[in-house]
């Protein structure tokens, strides 16, 4: 909570001093950059952190940026500059026009399922959600509450009471279990010799606040620090108000609010009969694809996934071949079927030069060039919910899900055997699952928010192979969770199946099951804080 000083400070900042969304004004990008990122990691709403973390006493730089603004004596002349958008955006539709302002907000108190409804945007939207493995779930607000949504429709169909005893019940067990899995993590990891006692805590309330998250359920709040462009934001919008939730339809209202205050030519057709004809336009594809899909299954759906499990579906037999002739496009003069014909003839010579290609990399960080975006491949994949969360962050491949349900069961961590709290937390996990069932009869869009993070889902992913290597290796490091970690190197083992000389190439980390996962990367954290001194 900001103290009466606090909201006067930092009053010149922020769209709002009160609403779950608000935009920063008179910023730097350079200081909202450095916010948002501090945010992931934070208890703090965004405000208390510009405050406490950012601000100081503030005086020289507020006096600074509040007077008015000019460059060389030349004043600003924000009317002008909007009638110029307002034209181009009404007389001439050029949506790429909105793509020129933008702006960072920050939304808060929102549920997981709406957070990834915002983070499918993945174009022209960079969001940053709050870390389960670094905050704690389990403070309990002013009132007494634990911090989940309420959907009004729950209450408004008569199933307010069972919600509520759910969703606490959840949370107590997530609260009750994280003290004893620490003390089992310390036991099984004891602190070694050269790691310091900091890091070596941090990387246990990971750990152990990784495993509690499975017990989260999908209406826990949350925050999401957004950075984005006009034309992005009012699709946003759109989505939200046709998610069929009420949150959706309020947090677009107050993103509309919130940008009027700071780009409100780009987003101003977000009002206009054209901006609503756009929420119908996407409400009614939904139902007519739930119509569709409701008649498949009650035919010839009859499967459920009870396990993780990675299925490569689709791919390009040639995939190899395309990458060689890409490789080799830039710097030819002939056509790429006859660069393509060339390795068609003598396959052996493509294989020689994805290999030379791929040998001078020494770290994950030396990207494969862009021809390898000639090989693609879709995979369908089942495993928790709290793995997704994960996966779903990277964007640049396409990625279809099914709905959270607890349909296919759940996983149950080595950690909570290992500290003997199977039967408490499937005792958890089995009463969400009836609450689940009987609030879905009637609500299924708002019974997802009481299927915890450790359900299993199935969803799609197409990439190529330049993601699949980003993806596949970034999640593949020993500091990763188990789960992630998992479907990384099945990817990796399927692709290396089909195309052994792409798959072969990647730098997977197949070892570091038995480590205390991020111990080497809290101590990097410590070194370099301690050489900026």
């Amino acid at each position: 909570m900001l103290t009466p000083e606090e909201r006067k400070r930092i009053e010149p900042f922020v769209t709002s001093l009160d609403a779950d969304v608000f935009g920063f004004q008179n910023l730097p990008s350079v200081i909202s950059g450095a916010l948002f990122g501090r945010y992931s990691r934070s208890e703090l709403g965004a405000r208390e952190l510009l405050s406490r973390e950012f601000l100081g006493e503030g005086q020289e730089f507020r006096d600074a940026l509040t007077g008015e603004l000019n460059l060389g004596g030349m004043k600003i002349d924000p009317a002008k500059a909007e009638g110029f958008f307002s034209r181009v955006l009404d007389q001439y539709g050029d949506d790429s026009v909105a793509e020129l302002g933008g702006t960072a907000l920050a939304v808060e108190n929102v549920s997981n399922v709406l957070a990834k409804i915002i983070e499918d945007r993945r174009i022209g939207l960079s969001p940053l959600e709050k870390s389960s493995r670094y905050v704690r779930f389990d403070r309990r607000d002013e009132q007494g509450n634990y911090p989940y949504v309420i959907d009004p429709a729950i209450d408004a169909a008569g199933y307010g009471e069972l919600y509520r005893t759910t969703m606490n019940m959840l949370f107590d067990t997530y609260s009750a279990l994280l003290e004893p899995l620490m003390e089992e993590l310390n036991v099984r990891f004891p602190k070694k010799e050269d790691q310091s006692d900091g890091a070596y805590r941090a990387a246990l309330r990971g750990q152990a606040c990784d495993v509690v998250r499975y017990l989260l359920p999908m209406g826990t709040k949350t925050n999401v620090g957004l950075v984005g462009n006009g034309r992005a934001f009012e699709y946003l919008m759109y989505n939200l108000r046709a998610s069929g939730l009420a949150e959706g339809a309020r947090i677009a209202k107050e993103i509309d609010d919130a940008l009027g205050f700071l780009i409100p030519a780009f987003v101003r057709r977000a009002k206009t009969d054209r901006g609503q004809g756009n929420v119908d336009y996407l409400a009614s594809l939904f139902q007519k694809q739930k119509e569709f899909s409701s008649r498949i299954a009650t035919n010839t759906m009859k499967e459920r996934e009870h396990e993780a499990t990675v299925r490569l579906i689709e791919y390009d037999p040639q995939g190899e071949l395309n990458v060689a002739a890409a490789l080799c496009y830039d710097h030819s003069d002939g056509s790429y079927i006859q660069t393509k014909e060339f390795f068609e003839r003598t396959p052996e010579k493509a294989s020689d030069l994805i290999a030379d290609i791929l040998s001078p990399r020494k770290h994950r960080t030396h990207k494969p060039p862009r021809a390898f975006e000639h090989a693609r491949y879709l995979f369908e994949i089942t495993c928790d919910i709290g793995a997704f969360r994960d996966l779903h962050r990277h964007r640049m491949l396409t990625q279809q899900r099914q709905q959270y349900t607890t349909l296919h069961g759940y996983a149950i961590p080595q950690d909570i055997k290992d500290a003997g709290k199977e039967g408490e937390y499937a005792k958890a996990m089995e009463r969400a699952a009836d609450a689940y069932e009987i609030i879905g009869r009637d609500l299924p869009l708002q019974a997802q928010y009481c299927v915890p993070f450790g359900f299993l889902i199935r969803f799609l992913f197409r990439l190529n192979a330049r993601e699949a290597y980003h993806l596949c290796e970034l999640r593949s490091t020993i500091q990763g969770h188990p789960s992630y970690r998992y479907v990384a190197q099945e990817m990796a083992r399927e692709i290396a199946k089909v195309h052994p000389n792409l798959g072969n190439g990647m730098m997977v980390t197949w070892e570091g099951y038995d480590e205390l996962a991020r111990v080497a990367s809290e101590m990097r954290q410590e070194q370099k804080a301690r050489a900026r001194k």
